[in-house]
Protein backbone atom coordinates (compact mmCIF):
# COMPACT_ATOMS: atom_id res chain seq x y z
CA UNK A 1 0.00 0.00 0.00
CA UNK A 2 1.14 3.54 -0.74
CA UNK A 3 1.28 5.73 2.33
CA UNK A 4 -0.45 9.09 2.48
CA UNK A 5 1.92 11.82 3.66
CA UNK A 6 -0.77 14.39 4.47
CA UNK A 7 -1.41 14.86 8.18
CA UNK A 8 -3.80 17.82 8.21
CA UNK A 9 -6.98 15.80 7.80
CA UNK A 10 -7.30 12.01 7.87
CA UNK A 11 -8.03 10.41 4.53
CA UNK A 12 -10.27 7.34 4.45
CA UNK A 13 -9.82 4.88 1.59
CA UNK A 14 -13.07 3.13 0.65
CA UNK A 15 -12.38 -0.08 -1.28
CA UNK A 16 -15.30 -1.37 -3.36
CA UNK A 17 -14.84 -4.64 -5.31
CA UNK A 18 -17.22 -4.60 -8.30
CA UNK A 19 -18.47 -7.59 -10.27
CA UNK A 20 -21.68 -7.69 -12.34
CA UNK A 21 -23.68 -5.37 -10.10
CA UNK A 22 -25.08 -2.90 -12.61
CA UNK A 23 -28.47 -3.09 -10.88
CA UNK A 24 -27.04 -2.26 -7.43
CA UNK A 25 -23.93 -0.13 -7.94
CA UNK A 26 -25.87 3.14 -8.01
CA UNK A 27 -27.26 2.61 -4.49
CA UNK A 28 -23.79 1.72 -3.23
CA UNK A 29 -21.96 4.64 -4.86
CA UNK A 30 -24.55 7.29 -4.07
CA UNK A 31 -24.37 6.29 -0.41
CA UNK A 32 -20.57 6.70 -0.47
CA UNK A 33 -20.43 9.94 -2.46
CA UNK A 34 -23.03 11.50 -0.15
CA UNK A 35 -21.22 10.63 3.08
CA UNK A 36 -21.12 13.43 5.64
CA UNK A 37 -17.43 12.58 6.04
CA UNK A 38 -16.01 13.85 2.76
CA UNK A 39 -12.23 13.33 2.77
CA UNK A 40 -12.31 10.08 0.85
CA UNK A 41 -10.35 8.06 -1.66
CA UNK A 42 -12.92 5.81 -3.33
CA UNK A 43 -11.36 2.81 -5.07
CA UNK A 44 -13.61 0.89 -7.46
CA UNK A 45 -12.06 -2.43 -8.48
CA UNK A 46 -13.87 -3.72 -11.56
CA UNK A 47 -13.14 -7.43 -11.30
CA UNK A 48 -13.74 -8.41 -14.92
CA UNK A 49 -17.44 -7.58 -14.98
CA UNK A 50 -19.32 -8.79 -18.06
CA UNK A 51 -22.25 -6.36 -17.65
CA UNK A 52 -22.20 -2.54 -17.61
CA UNK A 53 -20.58 -2.29 -14.18
CA UNK A 54 -17.20 -1.25 -15.61
CA UNK A 55 -18.79 1.55 -17.64
CA UNK A 56 -20.63 2.79 -14.56
CA UNK A 57 -17.37 2.82 -12.59
CA UNK A 58 -15.75 5.04 -15.22
CA UNK A 59 -18.73 7.38 -15.17
CA UNK A 60 -18.37 7.84 -11.42
CA UNK A 61 -14.65 8.58 -11.85
CA UNK A 62 -15.52 11.30 -14.40
CA UNK A 63 -18.12 12.73 -12.06
CA UNK A 64 -16.05 12.84 -8.83
CA UNK A 65 -12.27 13.30 -8.54
CA UNK A 66 -12.22 11.21 -5.35
CA UNK A 67 -13.01 8.08 -7.37
CA UNK A 68 -10.29 5.90 -8.84
CA UNK A 69 -11.07 2.86 -10.99
CA UNK A 70 -9.05 -0.32 -11.48
CA UNK A 71 -10.06 -2.61 -14.35
CA UNK A 72 -8.68 -6.14 -13.98
CA UNK A 73 -9.31 -9.71 -15.00
CA UNK A 74 -11.75 -11.60 -12.85
CA UNK A 75 -9.98 -13.01 -9.82
CA UNK A 76 -12.71 -13.04 -7.20
CA UNK A 77 -13.54 -10.92 -4.17
CA UNK A 78 -10.26 -11.52 -2.36
CA UNK A 79 -8.17 -10.61 -5.40
CA UNK A 80 -10.17 -7.42 -5.89
CA UNK A 81 -9.74 -6.40 -2.26
CA UNK A 82 -6.01 -7.05 -2.48
CA UNK A 83 -5.79 -4.89 -5.59
CA UNK A 84 -7.56 -2.09 -3.75
CA UNK A 85 -5.23 -2.39 -0.78
CA UNK A 86 -2.23 -2.06 -3.10
CA UNK A 87 -3.17 1.50 -4.04
CA UNK A 88 -4.93 2.63 -0.85
CA UNK A 89 -3.46 5.89 0.44
CA UNK A 90 -5.75 6.57 3.39
CA UNK A 91 -4.86 6.84 7.04
CA UNK A 92 -7.91 4.63 7.52
CA UNK A 93 -9.47 1.95 5.32
CA UNK A 94 -12.96 0.54 4.95
CA UNK A 95 -14.36 -2.14 2.63
CA UNK A 96 -17.81 -1.93 1.07
CA UNK A 97 -19.42 -4.63 -1.05
CA UNK A 98 -20.79 -3.18 -4.28
CA UNK A 99 -24.33 -4.48 -3.80
CA UNK A 100 -24.58 -2.98 -0.30
CA UNK A 101 -24.85 0.65 0.84
CA UNK A 102 -24.08 2.90 3.81
CA UNK A 103 -25.91 5.18 6.19
CA UNK A 104 -25.08 8.79 5.37
CA UNK A 105 -23.15 9.19 8.64
CA UNK A 106 -21.48 5.78 8.57
CA UNK A 107 -17.91 6.99 8.12
CA UNK A 108 -18.36 10.06 10.34
CA UNK A 109 -19.66 8.02 13.28
CA UNK A 110 -17.13 5.24 12.79
CA UNK A 111 -14.25 7.72 12.69
CA UNK A 112 -15.49 9.66 15.73
CA UNK A 113 -15.97 6.45 17.71
CA UNK A 114 -12.47 5.25 16.80
CA UNK A 115 -10.81 8.53 17.81
CA UNK A 116 -12.78 9.03 21.01
CA UNK A 117 -12.10 5.46 22.15
CA UNK A 118 -8.45 5.61 21.01
CA UNK A 119 -9.16 2.32 19.23
CA UNK A 120 -7.57 0.60 16.23
CA UNK A 121 -10.84 -0.62 14.68
CA UNK A 122 -14.34 0.85 14.81
CA UNK A 123 -17.10 -1.68 14.19
CA UNK A 124 -20.76 -0.96 13.50
CA UNK A 125 -23.85 -3.11 13.46
CA UNK A 126 -25.66 -3.73 10.18
CA UNK A 127 -29.15 -4.15 8.84
CA UNK A 128 -30.02 -6.96 6.44
CA UNK A 129 -31.86 -5.36 3.56
CA UNK A 130 -34.38 -7.11 1.32
CA UNK A 131 -35.82 -5.72 -1.90
CA UNK A 132 -38.60 -3.23 -1.16
CA UNK A 133 -37.78 -3.04 2.55
CA UNK A 134 -38.07 0.31 4.33
CA UNK A 135 -34.75 1.70 5.59
CA UNK A 136 -34.59 2.37 9.34
CA UNK A 137 -32.45 5.46 9.96
CA UNK A 138 -32.83 5.87 13.72
CA UNK A 139 -29.49 5.53 15.49
CA UNK A 140 -28.51 5.12 19.13
CA UNK A 141 -24.69 4.70 18.93
CA UNK A 142 -24.25 2.86 22.21
CA UNK A 143 -20.59 1.88 22.21
CA UNK A 144 -18.65 -0.98 23.77
CA UNK A 145 -14.87 -0.79 24.12
CA UNK A 146 -12.92 -4.07 24.24
CA UNK A 147 -9.23 -4.45 25.03
CA UNK A 148 -6.51 -7.10 25.30
CA UNK A 149 -7.49 -10.76 25.32
CA UNK A 150 -11.15 -9.83 25.15
CA UNK A 151 -10.68 -8.78 21.51
CA UNK A 152 -10.19 -12.26 20.06
CA UNK A 153 -12.89 -13.58 22.40
CA UNK A 154 -15.33 -11.40 20.45
CA UNK A 155 -14.86 -13.77 17.50
CA UNK A 156 -16.96 -16.31 19.40
CA UNK A 157 -19.10 -14.03 21.57
CA UNK A 158 -20.14 -11.69 18.75
CA UNK A 159 -19.25 -13.40 15.45
CA UNK A 160 -21.89 -11.64 13.36
CA UNK A 161 -20.21 -8.25 13.79
CA UNK A 162 -16.60 -9.37 14.17
CA UNK A 163 -15.91 -11.74 11.28
CA UNK A 164 -17.09 -9.77 8.25
CA UNK A 165 -14.71 -7.23 6.67
CA UNK A 166 -17.17 -4.59 5.52
CA UNK A 167 -18.58 -3.05 8.74
CA UNK A 168 -15.22 -1.85 10.02
CA UNK A 169 -13.03 1.22 9.86
CA UNK A 170 -9.41 0.08 10.17
CA UNK A 171 -6.27 2.00 10.97
CA UNK A 172 -4.10 1.34 7.94
CA UNK A 173 -1.26 -0.40 9.83
CA UNK A 174 -3.62 -3.27 10.67
CA UNK A 175 -3.83 -4.22 6.99
CA UNK A 176 -0.14 -3.91 6.15
CA UNK A 177 0.92 -7.31 4.77
CA UNK A 178 -2.62 -8.73 4.94
CA UNK A 179 -3.71 -10.60 1.82
CA UNK A 180 -7.14 -12.12 1.41
CA UNK A 181 -6.90 -15.72 0.11
CA UNK A 182 -7.52 -15.66 -3.64
CA UNK A 183 -10.02 -18.17 -5.00
CA UNK A 184 -11.58 -18.87 -1.62
CA UNK A 185 -15.02 -18.22 -0.18
CA UNK A 186 -15.25 -17.27 3.51
CA UNK A 187 -12.27 -14.99 2.95
CA UNK A 188 -13.20 -12.79 5.93
CA UNK A 189 -13.13 -15.78 8.25
CA UNK A 190 -9.66 -16.68 7.00
CA UNK A 191 -7.93 -13.42 7.96
CA UNK A 192 -9.86 -11.51 10.63
CA UNK A 193 -7.94 -13.14 13.50
CA UNK A 194 -4.65 -11.92 12.04
CA UNK A 195 -6.01 -8.38 12.11
CA UNK A 196 -7.51 -8.53 15.58
CA UNK A 197 -4.33 -9.70 17.31
CA UNK A 198 -2.65 -6.48 16.15
CA UNK A 199 -5.20 -4.37 18.02
CA UNK A 200 -4.79 -2.80 21.42
CA UNK A 201 -8.42 -1.77 21.58
CA UNK A 202 -11.56 -2.01 19.45
CA UNK A 203 -14.82 -0.10 19.70
CA UNK A 204 -18.23 -1.46 18.71
CA UNK A 205 -21.48 0.44 18.23
CA UNK A 206 -25.04 -0.83 18.05
CA UNK A 207 -25.76 1.77 15.36
CA UNK A 208 -26.79 0.02 12.13
CA UNK A 209 -24.68 2.01 9.71
CA UNK A 210 -24.22 -0.62 7.01
CA UNK A 211 -27.02 -2.07 4.87
CA UNK A 212 -26.29 -5.63 3.80
CA UNK A 213 -28.33 -6.48 0.75
CA UNK A 214 -29.73 -10.01 0.66
CA UNK A 215 -30.06 -11.36 -2.86
CA UNK A 216 -30.44 -14.90 -4.17
CA UNK A 217 -27.33 -15.01 -6.37
CA UNK A 218 -24.90 -13.41 -3.90
CA UNK A 219 -21.70 -15.28 -2.98
CA UNK A 220 -22.65 -15.88 0.65
CA UNK A 221 -26.05 -17.15 -0.43
CA UNK A 222 -24.41 -20.14 -2.06
CA UNK A 223 -24.44 -23.53 -0.32
CA UNK A 224 -21.98 -25.72 -2.19
CA UNK A 225 -19.26 -28.26 -1.53
CA UNK A 226 -16.71 -25.54 -2.27
CA UNK A 227 -18.28 -23.27 0.32
CA UNK A 228 -17.99 -26.02 2.94
CA UNK A 229 -14.41 -26.81 1.96
CA UNK A 230 -13.37 -23.16 2.06
CA UNK A 231 -15.05 -22.64 5.43
CA UNK A 232 -13.05 -25.56 6.84
CA UNK A 233 -9.90 -24.06 5.31
CA UNK A 234 -10.63 -20.75 7.06
CA UNK A 235 -11.16 -22.47 10.43
CA UNK A 236 -7.98 -24.49 10.02
CA UNK A 237 -6.03 -21.39 9.08
CA UNK A 238 -7.20 -19.71 12.30
CA UNK A 239 -6.32 -22.75 14.42
CA UNK A 240 -2.83 -22.87 12.91
CA UNK A 241 -2.35 -19.14 13.49
CA UNK A 242 -3.30 -19.30 17.17
CA UNK A 243 -1.12 -22.39 17.66
CA UNK A 244 1.90 -20.55 16.24
CA UNK A 245 1.15 -17.60 18.54
CA UNK A 246 0.88 -19.98 21.52
CA UNK A 247 -2.61 -18.65 22.22
CA UNK A 248 -3.88 -21.87 23.76
CA UNK A 249 -7.38 -20.80 24.74
CA UNK A 250 -8.05 -19.18 21.38
CA UNK A 251 -6.70 -22.26 19.61
CA UNK A 252 -9.00 -24.53 21.60
CA UNK A 253 -11.99 -22.28 20.97
CA UNK A 254 -11.24 -22.16 17.24
CA UNK A 255 -11.01 -25.95 17.20
CA UNK A 256 -14.34 -26.17 19.02
CA UNK A 257 -15.96 -23.96 16.39
CA UNK A 258 -14.54 -26.13 13.61
CA UNK A 259 -15.99 -29.25 15.23
CA UNK A 260 -19.37 -27.57 15.62
CA UNK A 261 -19.30 -26.60 11.96
CA UNK A 262 -18.26 -30.09 10.83
CA UNK A 263 -21.01 -31.64 12.93
CA UNK A 264 -23.57 -29.32 11.35
CA UNK A 265 -22.32 -30.14 7.85
CA UNK A 266 -22.31 -33.86 8.62
CA UNK A 267 -25.98 -33.73 9.60
CA UNK A 268 -26.81 -31.59 6.56
CA UNK A 269 -24.98 -33.91 4.17
CA UNK A 270 -26.94 -36.87 5.53
CA UNK A 271 -30.24 -35.11 4.96
CA UNK A 272 -29.47 -34.14 1.36
CA UNK A 273 -27.63 -37.44 0.76
CA UNK A 274 -24.43 -35.77 -0.43
CA UNK A 275 -21.93 -38.62 -0.31
CA UNK A 276 -18.95 -36.52 -1.36
CA UNK A 277 -19.57 -33.98 1.39
CA UNK A 278 -20.02 -36.76 3.94
CA UNK A 279 -16.69 -38.20 2.89
CA UNK A 280 -14.99 -34.82 3.15
CA UNK A 281 -16.46 -34.06 6.59
CA UNK A 282 -15.45 -37.46 7.97
CA UNK A 283 -11.91 -36.98 6.70
CA UNK A 284 -11.65 -33.50 8.23
CA UNK A 285 -13.02 -34.72 11.54
CA UNK A 286 -10.27 -37.29 11.72
CA UNK A 287 -7.55 -34.82 10.76
CA UNK A 288 -8.81 -32.29 13.27
CA UNK A 289 -8.81 -34.77 16.12
CA UNK A 290 -5.38 -36.18 15.39
CA UNK A 291 -3.48 -32.98 14.75
CA UNK A 292 -4.72 -30.56 17.38
CA UNK A 293 -2.44 -30.22 20.38
CA UNK A 294 -4.79 -27.97 22.32
CA UNK A 295 -7.17 -30.87 22.89
CA UNK A 296 -4.41 -33.20 23.99
CA UNK A 297 -3.56 -30.72 26.73
CA UNK A 298 -7.05 -30.75 28.22
CA UNK A 299 -8.39 -34.26 27.56
CA UNK A 300 -7.47 -37.51 29.27
CA UNK A 301 -6.35 -40.63 27.35
CA UNK A 302 -9.79 -42.25 27.48
CA UNK A 303 -11.38 -39.19 25.87
CA UNK A 304 -8.73 -39.05 23.16
CA UNK A 305 -9.38 -42.72 22.37
CA UNK A 306 -13.07 -41.98 21.98
CA UNK A 307 -12.24 -39.18 19.55
CA UNK A 308 -10.02 -41.41 17.42
CA UNK A 309 -12.83 -43.93 17.17
CA UNK A 310 -15.03 -41.23 15.65
CA UNK A 311 -12.82 -41.18 12.58
CA UNK A 312 -13.79 -44.75 11.82
CA UNK A 313 -17.34 -44.93 13.19
CA UNK A 314 -19.16 -41.76 12.08
CA UNK A 315 -22.44 -43.02 13.52
CA UNK A 316 -21.19 -42.19 17.04
CA UNK A 317 -20.65 -38.50 16.27
CA UNK A 318 -22.94 -37.66 19.18
CA UNK A 319 -19.93 -38.19 21.44
CA UNK A 320 -18.81 -34.78 20.25
CA UNK A 321 -21.45 -33.25 22.45
CA UNK A 322 -19.53 -34.65 25.41
CA UNK A 323 -16.35 -33.11 24.01
CA UNK A 324 -18.00 -29.73 23.67
CA UNK A 325 -19.21 -29.89 27.28
CA UNK A 326 -15.65 -30.64 28.35
CA UNK A 327 -14.38 -27.66 26.39
CA UNK A 328 -16.89 -25.37 28.11
CA UNK A 329 -15.69 -26.69 31.48
CA UNK A 330 -12.07 -26.24 30.41
CA UNK A 331 -12.71 -22.65 29.37
CA UNK A 332 -14.49 -21.96 32.67
CA UNK A 333 -11.58 -23.35 34.70
CA UNK A 334 -8.89 -21.66 32.62
CA UNK A 335 -10.71 -18.42 31.95
CA UNK A 336 -8.28 -16.40 34.02
CA UNK A 337 -5.15 -18.03 32.55
CA UNK A 338 -2.86 -15.92 30.38
CA UNK A 339 -1.36 -17.00 27.09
Amino acid sequence: MKKNTKISTPLISVIVPVYNVEDYLKDCMESILCQSYTNLQIILVNDGSTDKSGILCDQYAERDSRVRVIHKRNGGLSDARNAGLDIAEGNYIIFTDSDDFLHRDCLKIQYENLVQADADIAICDYQIHYAGQTIVNSLTNQINIVEGQGITAQLYENPGMLIVAWNKLYKRFLLEGIRYPVGRLHEDEAVIHEILVRCRRIVLTDAKLYYYRQRENSIMGQDSDKSVQDAVYAYQRRISFFAKQNMIMDEAQAQRNLLLYLRKQYDSAKVIKNKERLKFVRKELGKSIKSNKAFCRVLDKASILELYILNYIPCVLDIYRILLQRLVEMKRKCGSASY
